[in-house]
């Protein structure tokens, strides 16, 4: 199951990556380099919706992996729908948040209805994005990639059509076509969670009767501190560019930041298929069983580490290539993004064993620190001269801390049991 896992989630994400990344010049063609460094910009912020579910999509994943694995499903339901419940809650906290950004804020206000177009169908899509969790914790994860997929892939076809038709389409438009292709991939993982669960549409009722477990909200609750920490400190870095330098900058960035994360994402799918083994292991006491897992997955984020540099040394070429020379990267910055998806890659092999045994009240410790120290020192290398590749420098620095600790941690943890 595990290689079946990983061989098809990889598959899938090259093939979603390598359709994003074809899109990055059709884009620039259409929308220009600012432009398109203000579709970056927006886009970098959907993310952030995905935080409002406090963490309890990760607790209901090592739920329904233990559910499934005794062959009780149903044990799950609860969970399944305080989620929902918290979720659709959340969804209308959001929008209230997002209606008094959109008319407080200059980078919203000033492009007002591409932000509605884009922000508010997401956030009213919200509390269907619990069911990939149910996918993951299933161990069906390349059933949730394949899905996934087709929000590129829809999305893709319509910006070569625009491109090959020669079409003039502004970024309303181009929200608009992101939405649609969105609302079909995550209505499709919704109907598959339905079904691994057992669940009916008649069966939501019993979202207004369930009550809050506390206990898994607390846990949830540790797992947001922790998004809130990895959205910080990886998913700001084009709108703090934007802000700080400029839109062209914005788009420099992303397209270097483009490379790295397309194997970062790659080697995310293979650590986490690693995850619901991990709990399956757990709850059958097979201990030298996860401590094989952990050991190839620090082989794993070592071969990416060298990988990674490799890339680095040729990105100058990659980027003048990709982009028909719109846009320049030297190698001096690459490798700043190489050292950061590195230390990532590394932190993450520790991080995933802590995950599975819901050991995380140190990683929620330092994930506040790097939240609170990562805008402030980034502004400031931004200052002392440093252009895009402060973002990397400040991210790899803050993640180190995070690496050292999950990785000695989880290896006491292993060996203890």
């Amino acid at each position: 199951m595990l290689v079946k896992n990983i061989s098809y989630s990889v598959l899938f994400k090259i093939l979603r990556m390598t359709l994003s990344l074809m899109m990055v010049p059709l884009l620039l063609e259409i929308l220009g380099v600012t432009n398109y460094g203000l579709w970056a910009a927006l886009t970098s912020l959907i993310v952030w919706v995905t935080l409002f579910d406090f963490g309890m999509g990760n607790a209901l994943k090592n739920s329904v992996s233990k559910a499934v694995a005794i062959g009780k499903p149903e044990l799950a339901h609860d969970e399944f729908y305080q989620v929902i419940k918290l979720s659709v809650f959340s969804s209308f906290v959001i929008v209230l948040i997002f209606l008094f950004t959109l008319f407080s804020v200059n980078f919203f206000r000033e492009n007002l209805i591409v932000s509605m177009s884009l922000f508010l169908p997401i956030i009213i899509l919200f509390p269907l994005r619990v069911a990939s969790f149910v996918l993951q914790g299933a161990r069906q994860i390349a059933m949730d990639s394949g899905l996934m997929f087709l929000n590129t892939l829809i999305f893709f076809a319509m910006i070569t059509g625009v491109y090959l038709l020669d079409v003039s389409i502004g970024l309303i438009l181009l929200a608009v076509s992101f939405v649609i292709s969105y609302s079909i991939s995550i209505l499709l993982v919704a109907s598959k969670a339905m079904k691994i669960l057992n669940i009916r549409i008649y069966d939501f009722n019993k979202i207004l009767k369930v009550e809050f477990d506390f206990i898994r909200i607390k846990l949830g609750l540790k797992f947001f501190g922790l998004q809130v920490s990895s959205l910080v400190l990886y998913s700001l870095g084009t709108i703090i560019v934007y802000s700080y330098l400029s839109s062209e900058h914005a788009a420099q960035f992303d397209i270097v930041n483009k490379i790295f994360v397309f194997g970062l994402s790659f080697f995310s799918i293979v650590i986490g298929a690693f995850w619901p083994e991990i709990t399956t292991h757990r709850a059958a006491s097979d201990f030298r069983s996860i401590r094989s897992l952990y050991f190839k997955m620090i082989g794993l984020s070592l071969i990416f580490t060298i990988a990674a540099f490799i890339i680095a040394y040729f990105s100058p070429y990659i980027v003048q290539v990709w982009t028909g020379s719109k846009l320049e990267v030297t190698r001096h910055q690459a490798m700043f993004f190489a050292l950061l998806v590195s230390t990532q890659a590394i932190a993450y092999s520790g991080a995933v064993i802590l995950n599975a045994f819901e050991k995380i009240n140190i990683q929620l410790v330092l994930s506040l620190v790097t939240t609170v120290l990562m805008l402030p020192l980034t502004i400031y290398t931004i200052r002392l001269g440093y252009e895009i590749e402060a973002v990397p420098i400040v991210s790899a620095m803050l993640t180190s801390i995070a690496m050292v600790y999950c990785n000695v941690h989880a290896y006491k943890l292993i060996r203890e049991n």
